[in-house]
């Protein structure tokens, strides 16, 4: 399988401000996706896992172009964010000095790629996630108040 394989669609969508309609929809429509994804992929195979900043400095390429480029071959699973030991996101600071998480190709998923986009279920998620904090603030609650009773 070659990276052409990987992208013989019509690419991921380009993506627009609803605040400017007319001048974000027309810079949507010249923007070459699939070519930017085949830059971001091969960058990635050929130096290993990078931030998109890294990328972009690899690449000769705006921040502003890698950046939507890496949700969408996320959701594809052609690539992925990396855990630490703790299954934290691996992240790396930036110029700016803000974390940026650091991406890597996925080469056994991009394999058998069904290249349909995975569809997360945002509101689902957060609520699992809150009913999650809500869990571990009971469990913390009740250890401040010294009711572990020795467990």
């Amino acid at each position: 399988m070659t990276i052409t394989d990987l992208f013989n669609h019509q690419g991921s969508p380009a993506l627009t401000r609803t605040e400017m309609p007319f001048t974000s929809h027309w810079a949507a429509g010249s923007v070459n996706t699939t070519k930017m994804e085949k830059i971001v992929l091969n960058a990635l195979i050929n130096y290993g896992p990078m931030t998109s900043e890294e990328i972009a400095i690899k690449t000769n390429q705006v921040l502003t172009s890698i950046t939507p480029r890496m949700a969408a071959l996320h959701e594809r699973r052609i690539v992925k964010r990396p855990l630490d030991d703790d299954d934290l996101f691996i992240t790396r600071t930036g110029k700016s000095g803000c974390q940026r998480l650091v991406y890597e190709f996925e080469p056994a998923s991009a394999l058998w790629l069904d290249k349909r986009p995975v569809k997360i279920n945002r509101a689902a998620k957060i609520r699992q996630l809150e009913a999650e904090i809500e869990k571990l603030n009971s469990i913390i609650s009740t250890y401040e108040r010294g009711e572990n009773h020795g467990k």
